[in-house]
């Protein structure tokens, strides 16, 4: 009764392109030119899955759209968009993403990931992006939290996006600072965001029932745009003016305005500095 006609409409409109392009991936598994999840969840020499197989793949099919297609598109514009808006981000970025290669074929996904700064832009980007209100409910075994008895049975959760933005847990909460995520070692990091509560943020959830796909995710999001900021210079066109909290809508996805930048390649190797 509460839900948008135009809402439903779209809910059936989800649903036939989930099913029509189920029903083309099965007819073209294994003339694929590179392996991926369906190819593994309905190898070429299985049987033509059944009705009821064919229902049970069309969801797997929306889980994989949204958990695997809007919240890593978002890291990769998100993570650019911000960057860009803080010229020095970018640039210690840049600096250590094409110093630490020596060229494009060389940057791996397992390579990447003991790149400090890279991370951090990363999580700085899912902070203040995290597309869930609320981590996963729990239910309290009748335990203290904080000093308060929490009764067996009640459900307890945090919303994300409080949480992220209150200076209690965060040091200017409302802007971009990859450099509150970085070891105090790190030549970036600075004392103000000492205090932030970086151990306590899960933007894939944690335990049990944390994002199955998370590992994948960090490979795409570190290796996109590590590749992307080695093989060229991105420049901001002008004109434009951000503001995220006044510009992004959140529904289930989140709805982002046009951003428009310049990719120039850099040719030479000792010319890629920004």
């Amino acid at each position: 009764m509460f839900l948008p006609v135009t809402s439903l409409f779209s809910r059936s409109r989800i649903e036939r392109v989930n099913r029509e392009t189920l029903d083309a991936r099965i007819e073209s598994r294994a003339r694929t030119q590179n392996l991926d999840h369906f190819e593994q969840m309905l190898p070429a020499s299985a049987p033509v899955p059944t009705k009821r197989e064919r229902a049970h793949l069309q969801v797997l099919v929306s889980q994989f759209f949204l958990g695997a297609y809007e919240p890593i598109a978002s890291q990769f514009q998100c993570a650019i968009m911000f960057s860009l808006l803080e010229p020095q981000t970018l640039r210690v970025l840049v600096e250590e993403i094409r110093s630490t290669f020596a060229s494009y074929d060389d940057i791996k996904p397992d390579s990447l990931a003991s790149l400090a700064y890279l991370n951090a832009v990363l999580m700085e980007t899912l902070r203040l992006t995290v597309n869930a209100a609320n981590g996963p409910a729990r239910s309290s075994p009748g335990s203290e939290v904080d000093g308060n008895y929490i009764t067996k049975g009640i459900t307890v959760q945090y919303a994300h996006f409080a949480f992220t933005r209150s200076s209690r847990y965060f040091h200017d909460p409302h802007n971009y600072r990859p450099q509150r995520w970085l070891p105090m070692g790190h030549a970036q990091w600075e004392p103000a965001f000492r205090g932030d509560a970086t151990d306590f943020f899960f933007p894939f959830g944690h335990g049990p029932r944390a994002c199955i796909g998370q590992a994948q995710a960090w490979r795409q999001m570190r290796l996109f745009i590590a590749k992307v900021l080695w093989e060229f210079n991105v420049e901001m066109l002008p004109g434009q003016d951000f503001n995220f909290e006044r510009d992004f809508r959140l529904y289930a996805m989140w709805e982002k305005p046009k951003f428009w930048v310049r990719f120039h390649r850099v040719p030479l190797r000792e010319d890629r500095k920004i």
